[in-house]
């Protein structure tokens, strides 16, 4: 509710917030299933996605980056996802005002794969 009425105030707490949220993508246990932690992370993005403007995401994404790359590939999904859907819903005049950003999330997660063995891929999702 806070993130639809005032998104310009979560702006100091955003990092933290990313970070949190990468972390619970990242827990795969059958207590997280069960409660649907995955799942809850995954709205609560979308959520950060059509609220926040990129000039605040965006740098929150950046310092996200090593968090997502220690959590692992579901935390490294989720962030480029973040970052799909974010881009997807602004005017590609904002993407091209903030390329630095999103290519330094593309290429974190470039960067990412890289390190990984083959059967720990990191493989995209088609969008839900």
């Amino acid at each position: 509710a806070l993130l639809t009425a005032l998104p310009m105030f979560l702006h100091p707490y955003l990092p933290r917030l990313l970070r949190a949220v990468l972390r619970l993508a990242s827990i795969d246990s059958p207590a997280a299933q069960a409660v649907g932690l995955a799942a809850k992370a995954k709205a609560l993005n979308r959520a950060l996605a059509r609220a926040v403007p990129s000039r605040q995401l965006l740098p929150a994404m950046v310092d996200a980056v090593g968090v997502a790359s220690q959590a692992g590939s579901a935390a490294q999904v989720e962030l480029l996802q973040l970052l799909q859907t974010h881009v997807t819903l602004r005017p590609p005049a904002e993407a091209r005002t903030h390329a630095a950003a999103v290519f330094d999330v593309l290429l974190s997660g470039l960067h990412f794969r890289s390190l990984q063995p083959f059967s720990e891929a990191l493989l995209l999702a088609p969008p839900a």
